[in-house]
């Protein structure tokens, strides 16, 4: 009897422990089954994080790869105007374009000008320079004061005719002919017509250029009864009932002269020397927003680029999170695995024994 009740007794006790580590385990399982819950949670917002992040990723990376061909074809824009300035430049230089004659004066006074030597001979101290040196025109104006201009542009213009005509010496070696424009000569430009309000009005020459205050004479004198029009036929309509001698000129460069005659086709002169200085103008002014241009582009594909940079780490981290959070759920899932089978054996032991117990 004795031996019978100590058995019952280490049997209670063996119930009790059973029973004990059971609940261990119970607690056990159901923190690690909210950690499992936690950890596929974090899982699950890291996921989502890292597709914003690839998404915002390839969004930045094809805004820098934008930005890069646009700094490319602004530099390569840039090198186009750079060319074309440096090719006009050239031209200026060597006086493409203008008469012999009229380089042949020019130039001497320029060297004389460089020795101080002006002094000693008024006559080229008298030269002003090229009619073409005395009027700037916007690019999109300049072929049509070329065309009123026509050979014009290339006459010589003098301050003081009087000086300059004084010894006829400074002319024997000129290697051409040349046409001088004595201002002080110059007759007054009497009553030119406003044709304004007519339909076919499109503006007066002068009003298209600019010159110093002192060749105002000049300017009115070359291009006060010049009307730009719209078309050759309106041209012709109006000079048959002009009275003034105007000459007109279209938009398209034809001229109609008060004396009858009528230029037609491409302008006579090949120099273009209006508007190749015009086009020097306008591209010293491309150039600086070009070299803009290129600059904030630059700073934009910088920035760009460091913010490409930026979240490829921040993939990388979210990455190595996610891979960190997936082993440890493998980790914890292994010892929830573990302590799930250790609850099944305890769990069948005791079924075993109460079965044995109940026969």
């Amino acid at each position: 009897r004795e031996s019978l009740v100590d058995r019952r007794g280490e049997l209670s006790q063996r119930d009790a422990a059973i029973a004990e580590e059971l609940a261990s385990l119970f607690r056990q399982k159901a923190d690690l089954d909210r950690r499992i819950v936690e950890i596929d949670g974090l899982i699950a917002e890291e996921t989502r994080r890292l597709g914003e992040k690839k998404a915002e990723a390839q969004r930045t990376d094809s805004a820098r790869a934008r930005l890069a061909e646009e700094l490319a074809e602004a530099k390569e824009a840039r090198s186009g105007l750079l060319s074309r300035r440096e090719l006009l430049e050239d031209l200026e230089r060597r006086m493409q374009g203008v008469g012999a004659a009229v380089r042949y004066l020019l130039e001497k006074k320029t060297l004389a000008s460089g020795a101080g030597d002006t002094a000693c001979d008024p006559r080229l101290g008298a030269i002003w320079g090229m009619v073409a040196d005395a009027f700037d025109a916007d690019v999109i104006h300049a072929a049509i004061v070329e065309a009123a201009l026509g050979e014009l542009d290339q006459h010589l213009v003098v301050d003081n005719g009087a000086t300059f005509l004084a010894d006829d010496t400074l002319f024997a070696d000129l290697p051409g002919r040349l046409t001088a424009v004595c201002l002080d000569r110059l007759p007054p430009v009497v009553n030119p017509r406003d044709f304004s309000e007519h339909p076919a009005f499109v503006a007066r020459a002068i009003d298209l250029v600019r010159f110093p205050d002192a060749l105002e004479p000049l300017a009115r004198h070359l291009l006060a009864k010049t009307v730009v029009v719209r078309t050759l036929r309106d041209a012709i309509d109006l000079s048959s009932l002009d009275t003034a001698s105007h000459r007109f000129v279209t938009l398209a460069g034809q001229v109609v002269e008060p004396d009858g005659c009528v230029r037609l086709g491409p302008p006579s002169t090949a120099s273009g020397l209006i508007s190749r200085r015009s086009e020097l103008r306008a591209i010293e002014d491309r150039i600086a927003a070009s070299d803009a241009r290129v600059a904030e582009l630059a700073e934009e594909l910088g920035r760009t680029t460091a913010q490409v940079a930026h979240l490829d780490e921040l993939l990388h981290e979210l990455r190595t999170a996610i891979y960190e959070s997936s082993t440890t759920r493998i980790e914890t899932n292994a010892i929830l695995q573990n302590v799930s089978e250790r609850i099944r054996q305890l769990a069948t032991a005791v079924a075993r024994r109460h079965s044995r117990e109940s026969l």
